[in-house]
């Protein structure tokens, strides 16, 4: 009994570097998944938006100041609810390329209707995204 559970072990394990080395042939690209949460302030606290919500999103390479890094990207009619939305993006092959980025959003609530308002401070970019860069720097 005890040898069938290791052959099996040993299957999977093999199984499992199969499948890596399989994933590693595939080409990646600097596309990203942002998750975030929007409300709105109210007299009696914040409120959770729910309802379509266009989005502006822009890369930059200061928190403050810098220069926009690839371009602006737009999700409109985006669903918020209860103030939970996410939205891919891709800024391009070039964005992330060890160094510090931050993400600017701009947001107009309700979708397609009002001005745009920036969010407050940019967001700065954590490592999934510059997992990518490594990648593709590949062993030191």
């Amino acid at each position: 009994m005890y040898v069938g559970t290791v052959q099996r072990l040993c299957a999977l394990i093999a199984l499992a570097a199969t499948c890596a080395v399989a994933s590693a042939q595939t080409p990646i690209n600097a596309s990203f998944e942002y998750r975030g949460t929007l409300w709105e302030a109210g007299l009696e606290g914040p409120n959770d938006v729910n309802e379509e919500v266009d989005f502006d999103f822009r890369l930059w390479d200061d928190l403050e100041a810098g220069t926009q890094i690839g371009p602006t990207k737009v999700r409109t009619d985006v669903p918020v609810v209860n103030g939970v939305f996410k939205v891919r993006m891709d800024f391009g092959d070039g964005a992330f390329n060890g160094d510090r980025r931050w993400l600017e959003i701009r947001v107009r609530v309700p979708a397609g209707q009002g001005p745009w308002v920036v969010l407050e401070p940019r967001q700065r970019v954590n490592s999934v995204p510059y997992a990518l860069y490594a990648l593709e720097a590949g062993p030191g």
